[in-house]
């Protein structure tokens, strides 16, 4: 199942130039108020909200957890461009099968060997004032050199509020080399010379068919060696259909950009599969905000969604059963673990009240408290641990914004714990004779904890976290500054690979420097 490897954001909100975040398993998100990070929560919620919604043809800025109030309200305001780029990588934790589906009606899945794929989504407002989408690129292989890339581009013009004319542009690039471009009356216009040509029973089977399947192979060769198969084959079909090589059919095209055309038809439903995947990894996203419960002794359609989402899992976990997949056994002891590493209790009990809410309460030595009793540090805590345990899914991505919200300092530091927890699972050897970790989800964490991001670089430098699986970016106070976006990583030795802007770290240390020589004075 694919899962999410990085997200780059143009000119959308304070981000004016293409700005891009790699995701570790776990992720980290600094810097002072206001400098952008929350950005990057909220542009994955609105794509998010609007596949719910319907899909990523539009942006509906109504509802969702968003709150970003309009199109015109996310433009960058030091910009003259008047559209927003998204940029989605996602990471296959499979090997890719490819489905082609020739003119013969014969579906066929072939191994790609491709292990992640490249979304661009471009948006500006359409005549009506609605947010369309724009453009449309997805790339399989590597963004800066992908095996493949697909890409549809629209333009309409508006005369009194009414659409006159829409043209829709199409490009195909094969390891770098464009073999397709152009509207949709020449792609027509191409597709029926490719299949009067070569015929329809034998295109599939003398063109697309070998080509796609040498596609792993190509997937690491040089570029050349794949469009030389592309030609070889080109020249193959017009020795047996025509007189002479490269020779144009009586529609005016050449053979070669017929058989063109043939590819890139059969790549056409591979894409949608890919588009769904984006959409699916986008759903996946579980989002525990700063502002997460109120005390209350009864939870109803007041309530935080998201929370009602988490105690409704719980309920679905717990329920009685004399044999319970793994996975729910594991859950089962994972909430039980965190809720006594805590502190907070030994058992958790949630009841549903018809259909009107739920009440929370905790067994802590033989004693039951209800959530509204235990203080708001724990109302705040229960959630986090619920998102991280009960609500985790495989491949899913956890959103978390400040989790150290009214925590004490020692508790601060287990959250570090508590997030590796939601992207690690370990699984023995086969030998028995120890286990290993696998990564499957992802956790991107907005903090101003320098408790949390100290216990990280401890357990890396003790060796119990893998140091390329933690990145930490610090976001500047000037988005016009070189190193507004400082991507850091944890050396083993549990240094920081660059410092933090002033006023994180040395904050401690520059007041108990001045308290040293207020005293000196004194």
């Amino acid at each position: 199942m694919a899962h999410l490897s990085s997200l780059s954001l143009e000119n959308f909100r304070t981000f004016r130039e293409r700005a891009e975040f790699d995701f570790a398993p776990l992720t980290i998100l600094t810097g002072p108020n206001s400098s952008g990070k929350s950005s990057i929560f909220k542009a994955l919620l609105l794509l998010q909200e609007n596949v719910r919604g319907g899909g990523l043809g539009a942006l509906d800025f109504t509802g969702g957890e968003h709150q970003l109030g309009s199109f015109e309200s996310v433009l960058n305001n030091q910009s003259d461009e008047e559209s927003i780029t998204f940029g989605i990588s996602l990471q296959l934790s499979e090997e890719d099968v490819f489905h082609c589906e020739g003119f013969d009606g014969e579906r066929r899945e072939v191994e790609t060997g491709v292990e992640s794929v490249h979304y661009e989504l471009t948006y500006r407002l359409s005549g009506q004032g609605e947010p369309r989408r724009r453009r449309l690129k997805i790339g399989l292989g590597e963004e800066t050199r992908p095996l493949f890339s697909f890409e549809v581009s629209s333009s309409a013009e508006v005369e009194g509020g009414t659409l006159i004319s829409h043209e829709r542009q199409y490009s195909v690039t094969v390891h770098g080399e464009r073999f397709f471009d152009g509207s949709p009356e020449r792609a027509e216009q191409v597709l029926s010379a490719a299949k009067r040509v070569t015929g329809v029973d034998e295109a599939c089977e003398k063109i697309v068919g070998p080509l796609q399947m040498t596609l792993s192979e190509q997937a690491n060769s040089p570029r050349a060696t794949f469009i030389s198969t592309v030609e070889r084959a080109c020249r193959n079909w017009s020795n047996q259909q025509q007189s002479g090589e490269g020779e144009s059919s009586s529609e005016g095209l050449s053979s070669t950009e017929a058989v063109r055309r043939v590819l890139v038809d059969s790549y056409l439903p591979y894409l949608k599969e890919k588009l769904d995947d984006l959409e699916d990894v986008l759903k996946r996203c579980d989002h525990t905000g700063a502002e997460r419960v109120t005390m209350r002794r009864f939870y109803g359609a007041e309530a935080n969604q998201w929370f009602k989402d988490a105690l409704e899992a719980f309920i679905e976990v717990h329920k009685p059963g004399r044999q319970r997949p793994p996975w729910i056994v594991e859950r089962r002891g994972a909430l039980k673990t965190w809720l006594q590493e805590f502190g907070i209790g030994d058992r958790l009990e949630v009841n549903r009240v018809a259909d009107a809410g739920y009440t929370v309460a905790i067994h802590k030595d033989g004693h039951k408290q209800q959530l509204a009793d235990l203080g708001y540090g724990v109302t705040q805590l229960l959630p986090l641990i619920l998102g991280a345990t009960t609500s985790y899914r495989s491949s899913s991505t956890l959103l978390v914004e400040e989790p150290e919200a009214n925590l004490h300092p020692n508790l601060q530091s287990k959250l570090a714990d508590l997030l590796i927890s939601v992207v690690r699972r370990e699984k023995p050897l086969p030998s028995l004779e120890g286990f290993y970790y696998e990564y499957h989800g992802r956790a991107i964490v907005e903090t101003h904890s320098e408790y949390l991001i100290r216990r990280l670089q401890h357990l890396v430098a003790k060796g119990d976290l893998d140091r390329e699986k933690v990145v930490i970016y610090y976001l500047g106070p000037d988005p016009e500054a070189d190193d507004y976006i400082r991507r850091i990583e944890i050396t083993e030795s549990g240094q920081l690979s660059q410092q933090f802007g002033s006023g994180f770290f040395d904050e401690a240390t520059n007041l108990m420097t001045d308290l040293y020589k207020y005293g000196s004075q004194n």
